[in-house]
């Protein structure tokens, strides 16, 4: 209905819309195709603007709960009677963590690489390799060209022949592609002797123009189980891709390939996900059986690990491995984890709770085998509550952690300033205060210390500074604070700092705020005065009050934009010449201006290109300009051309004047 109302109003306003330029018109219909796009994604979620209705939660599979426990035992038979229990339940929190039963789904490690997408496309004209076996309805291509000429393409018919008028009838099937290439090599050697001697005066190629297609069967926990019609140069890992994927309830580690009744090899897919091996030199053959047993032993890992998630265990690996696979700690986790497992059902009393929690070391994880149904928490560390204030007039104000061997001075150290003298100037020497918490009195308790002795002399060297201490360090009013230039990006200390001097240069100031990280980029550094960027060549450029210094981090691209087919960011390599980028970008559109392009440097300057080449740095953006329209008026030529036209009627008008 809403896609009727706006063609009715475009029709509508056809006299407008003729009335405009082309730009304006394409804009018109940019904008109606997004509105088309809108539309049909709103209808298609059924979404529209009556109101929006709360959705129905529908419970996903993956739940805890004992599905073959008889009721009498204390256990559910199935989801519903779980449900029920859940919210019977759901206000005692302590319950359902002691179970370790969770309302959202469960996220079980390395099936969603088969949920994510619906299909998986083996392109045709990949490399085919050496060791591909060749079989019935694969099409060869044989090219002889020089002193003999031939190109034909055969195909190997279903009792593994191949027929050629020129050599008859050649068995290939079952054979590598290498060694039918020595086969045929021979076969037309044999018939051309053109084809022999160190020079031969014919060349031969052989190739494969089009694969047959294998059957190959699915059994198991696989979401698409039978028999599936594959591309010949497919895995085991693309195999399952085009037969759906694993099911959750299925193993990842332990996939078999059953070959001529036996088991061929064992597959274990974590390999692949965490290791990168895809093992394509195992391509599968027609009537190869996959079979997917079902999943083995599962720990779920929450916490302070970089992949919450549940994995599979097999054979002897122990709870360190399993956090191998979680991608390991994160750096607040406790070196004390909480291990919930599960009680033998042998072992467990009536009504009993089925799961023990044990406190494990982080030491210990390589000793404890996994154990099915396992959960795993680590914890974060206790957050540190002990800290001091530091504000006003230092460079790095904030909270810090209070140590044991922590003093005023190193505090006042650490958060910068004291060492320099230019800062020192912007603060008031006579005085610090330090506010402290009394819980006996409503208000703080003021402390205050003479500056210009904590610096200078070790007279409070055993102050001892306490738990939410707040350290306050006041302005110098007298001081000129107008006078000052701010420092931030890739420097050891960011801040604002004075200039005490005239023509303070921007070596000096880097210098005060520590100099450059690892990660500074030297050349790019920019200098912001009055909101205009400052073009600078030397690190002696004089730098006056207000003056903004930005140290960015390295790039390593350059940046091309304008009329080139792919603007974008494009590495750098040291010595690559400007039209070396232009071709990286798809180089010139039909509208460009080849010979208009400048190159703006790192530090502000800016070169056009001409005769000679121009070196480009990293950093650097290559604007590529548009051809000038051809069809616009030239205003200035009309004004020159209106001048000269006026000028000569008010000479003839003069001269006719004159001459009366």
């Amino acid at each position: 209905m809403n896609s009727k109302i706006v063609i009715i109003l475009i029709i509508s306003f056809t006299g407008l819309i003729f009335g405009q330029t082309t730009g304006d018109i394409n804009e018109l219909l940019d904008l109606y195709e997004k509105y088309k796009d809108t539309d049909a994604a709103n209808f298609s979620t059924g979404s529209n603007n009556l109101g929006n209705s709360e959705s129905e939660v529908i419970l996903a599979p993956n739940y805890i709960y004992a599905e073959s426990q008889p009721v009498e035992n204390g256990y559910w038979r199935n989801k519903q009677d779980y449900k029920t229990w859940l919210d019977e339940t759901a206000g005692d929190e302590s319950v359902k963590h002691l179970y370790g039963f969770v309302i959202n789904e469960q996220k079980h490690f390395g099936y969603d690489i088969f949920s994510q997408r619906d299909s998986i496309a083996i392109w045709p004209n990949v490399a085919i390799p050496d060791y591909y076996i060749l079989g019935p309805g694969d099409k060869i291509e044989i090219a002889l060209w020089g002193r003999a000429q031939i190109l034909s393409t055969l195909k190997i018919d279903r009792d593994g022949n191949l027929y050629d008028p020129h050599i008859g009838k050649v068995s290939l099937a079952g054979k590598l592609l290498k060694e039918a290439r020595d086969i045929l090599k021979n076969k037309f050697g044999e018939k051309f002797s053109s084809l022999k001697g160190e020079n031969p005066a014919t060349s031969i190629s052989i190739t494969v123009s089009a694969l047959k297609s294998i059957n190959v069967h699915f059994t198991g926990y696989v979401r698409i189980p039978g028999l599936h019609i594959i591309n010949p140069l497919s895995t085991v890992i693309t195999g399952l891709y085009q037969a759906g994927g694993v099911d959750t309830l299925g193993t990842l580690r332990n996939i078999q390939i059953i070959r001529d009744g036996m088991v061929f090899k064992e597959i274990d897919l974590y390999d692949y996900l965490l290791k990168g091996d895809v093992g394509f030199g195992n391509l599968l053959r027609n009537n190869d059986v996959i079979n997917v047993p079902p999943r083995g032993i599962t720990v779920e890992v929450i916490g302070e690990v970089l992949n919450e998630s549940i994995f599979e265990a097999k054979g002897e690996e122990t709870l360190h491995d399993i956090i191998e696979f979680a991608g390991g700690f994160k750096i607040n986790a406790s070196e004390q984890l909480l291990l919930a497992r599960f009680i033998p059902i042998e072992k467990r009393e009536f009504d009993s709770v089925p799961l023990k929690q044990i406190s494990v070391n982080i030491n210990e994880l390589a000793e404890i085998n996994c154990l099915n149904g396992d959960i795993l928490t680590v914890q974060a560390t206790p957050q540190v509550s002990n800290y001091v204030t530091v504000s006003g007039k230092v460079k790095t104000p904030g909270k810090y952690v209070l140590t044991e061997d922590l003093t005023i001075k190193k505090l006042l150290m650490v958060s910068g300033g004291i060492e320099d003298p230019d800062f020192l100037k912007t603060a008031y020497l006579e005085e610090l205060e330090i506010l402290r918490v009394d819980d006996k009195k409503d208000e703080d308790i003021v402390i205050k210390l003479n500056f210009n002795d904590l610096i200078n002399t070790a007279k409070y060297d055993d102050f001892k500074l306490m738990k939410d201490d707040h350290i306050i360090v006041r302005e110098n009013i007298f001081y000129r604070t107008d006078n000052l230039v701010e420092v931030t990006g890739e420097v050891m200390v960011p801040g604002v700092y004075p200039l005490v001097k005239n023509n303070q240069t921007l070596d000096k100031i880097i210098q005060k705020a520590g100099g450059f990280t690892d990660l500074a980029f030297v050349d790019g550094i920019k200098i912001n005065r009055s909101d205009k960027r400052l073009v600078w060549h030397s690190f002696d450029v004089p730098l006056i009050s207000g003056d903004k210094i930005i140290v960015p981090q390295k790039p390593g691209v350059v940046e091309i934009r304008g009329e080139v087919n792919n603007p974008g960011l494009i590495y750098f390599s040291k010595g690559r010449s400007l039209m070396s980028y232009v071709r990286s970008a798809g180089g010139f559109t039909n509208e460009s201006k080849r010979n208009n392009i400048s190159i703006i440097y790192p530090n502000g300057n800016v070169k056009k290109r001409g005769i000679l080449p121009k070196t480009i740095e990293e950093g650097c953006i290559i604007e590529v300009y548009k051809k000038p329209d051809r069809n616009a008026v030239n205003l200035l030529a009309v004004l020159e051309q209106s001048v000269s036209i006026i000028s000569s009627l008010a000479l003839t008008y003069i001269a006719i004047e004159a001459s009366k």
